[in-house]
């Protein structure tokens, strides 16, 4: 029989379990990222605003003191704290200023002291108001990232949600075809099953999860081409497709309706197609070894980057490279910096080679 062939009873009909999985799942990842998303925001958009408001009438002070400041680079991101005291008009200010942007810059760098001509209590560093726009672009489009992820996910579990307690209530049903797409086993010996629609078009491929029992199997007949299809309904109280089961215990249907239905599908080979869907899982120890191969590989490169930083970089104020080299074991990091103190001795010293005074070789 081919999925065209499959007549469903005409009355409306129930599905008698929650059968879309993930979606309580996908409400817990979105709160967890609408933290990291406030958190981002808090972080950084006081600082952008407050430079933002600087930049529209900078002033440069000339005799501010600078209090514990300092500018860290790690892999790539500089994030800068310091606490300003200055005079501006005969008035004293004081205050804390942080900021954080993406460079790759290799060395120190050379900031004044900028205040508001509007708002003297504002305060930044000039490198602030040279980096605003990359600020903005770089954190803004992490927030919009992590910010659209969450919504996403959020209505993501709220329409599996309302589908699964949709299809709970008698309603018409509607066949649908669907590409069984993945299967995982999960630790309690159920079976996650991924399959794609196209309601929403050919090229939408929009893909749901369900979890199958141990005796469970999908129901999966042959389109008109012969290929092997699982078949979904649609159910006029949900949004989503639900995947029936080869047995049809999913649908509330009397006992003489399933032997019926189940006698004219025959016997489906979801076994076959099962096999041939992408299997996510990994076998433990094969995980195991390819998680011991990555972490040799980064290992690896990590030494290799820092075999050439103190042999053969062009400048001891590698960002990269200093990083590594204040976090190897003092023996390594010893012998480190005694190469970049022959080739760099008449400069100043790296970070993690430095003496107490921050400047001079240790």
């Amino acid at each position: 029989m081919t999925f065209q062939d499959i007549r469903l009873p005409s009355r409306p009909l129930a599905v008698t379990q929650d059968t879309l999985a993930q979606g309580w799942w996908n409400i817990a990842m979105s709160v967890i990222l609408a933290a990291l998303a406030t958190w981002l925001f808090v972080w950084q958009a006081p600082g952008i605003w407050r430079d933002y408001e600087i930049s529209q009438n900078p002033v440069i002070i000339e005799d501010a003191t600078t209090i514990d400041g300092e500018c860290k680079t790690r892999r790539g991101l500089t994030d800068c704290e310091v606490h300003l005291v200055y005079n501006y008009e005969g008035e004293g200010y004081d205050s804390n200023v942080s900021f954080a942007f993406v460079d790759f810059h290799s060395g120190d760098y050379l900031v004044d002291v900028v205040v508001s001509g509007d708002k003297p209590e504002l305060a930044t560093l000039s490198l602030g108001l040279e980096m605003l726009w990359n600020r903005m672009a770089v954190f803004g489009v992490f927030f919009l990232l992590v910010g659209g992820g969450a919504v996403l996910l959020l209505f993501k579990g709220i329409q599996i949600n309302l589908s699964n307690g949709g299809a709970r209530r008698p309603g018409a049903l509607t066949l649908v075809p669907v590409e069984l797409v993945s299967h995982n086993k999960t630790r309690f010996g159920k079976l996650m099953l991924g399959y794609a629609d196209t309601l929403k078009g050919p090229k939408s491929r929009r893909v749901n999860h369900t979890h199958l029992s141990r005796d469970e199997e999908p129901l999966v007949v042959s389109n008109a081409d012969g290929a092997p299809v699982g078949v979904a309904v649609k159910h006029e109280h949900a949004a989503l497709p639900i995947l029936l089961d080869a047995g049809l215990e999913r649908l509330d249907m009397a006992t003489e309706e399933r032997r019926a239905m189940l006698e004219t599908i025959g016997a489906p080979f979801a076994g076959e197609v099962i096999a041939e869907a992408p299997k996510k899982q990994i076998r433990p120890l094969r995980g195991l070894l390819a998680f011991v191969a990555i972490i040799a590989l980064v290992v690896i490169g990590v030494l290799g980057y820092w075999v050439w930083y103190v042999t053969s970089a062009g400048s001891q104020f590698d960002s990269i490279g200093m990083e590594i080299n204040n976090l190897l074991p003092a023996g390594m990091n010893e012998w480190g910096c005694d190469q970049l103190q022959q080739r760099f001795g008449d400069d100043r010293a790296p970070f993690g080679c430095t003496a107490p005074d921050y400047v001079s070789w240790k």
